[in-house]
């Protein structure tokens, strides 16, 4: 297996194309990197699952959209299993699902998502709390 700083590199290489505005480069890196990373540390591991949503929002923006939901409705489970569904990355990961559904035309299935956003705001509407952001690739 490689070493998880070799895994980092890649990923931010990964990063630096999609920055670069060159994504079918990132993927080259991303797709065989997702199966490393599960490798070496197990696809409930956070840079894994965090792979995920960077392959997915990738796929998104050339217009992959069914890609980036096929990855993006099992990946929030996940997410929301192992770091819990207010994490950050769970919050994101919702957010991009939406956006994703939206670029499908699939408003009821973005609409779903939103309410059951809201109806765990709802239950904690703690001062601190802060809104859907976008992953950093």
């Amino acid at each position: 297996a490689e070493h998880a700083n070799t895994l980092n590199t890649r990923n931010n290489l990964a990063a630096a194309y999609q920055d670069a505005n060159r994504p079918d480069d990132a993927i080259k890196i991303l797709e065989p990197l997702l199966a490393d990373r599960e490798k070496a540390a197990g696809a409930d591991h956070p840079n894994t699952l965090r792979t995920r949503n960077n392959l997915a929002l990738v796929y998104q923006e050339l217009g992959r959209t069914d890609d980036a939901i096929a990855i993006y409705e099992p990946l929030l489970g996940d997410l929301e299993r192992v770091l819990g569904a207010e994490h950050p990355d769970a919050v994101g990961c919702r957010n991009n699902l939406v956006l994703a559904y939206e670029a499908a035309g699939r408003s009821a299935d973005a609409n779903r998502v939103r309410k059951t956003e809201l109806a765990d705001w709802d239950s904690d509407p703690a001062p601190d709390k802060q809104g859907p952001a976008l992953f950093d690739v």
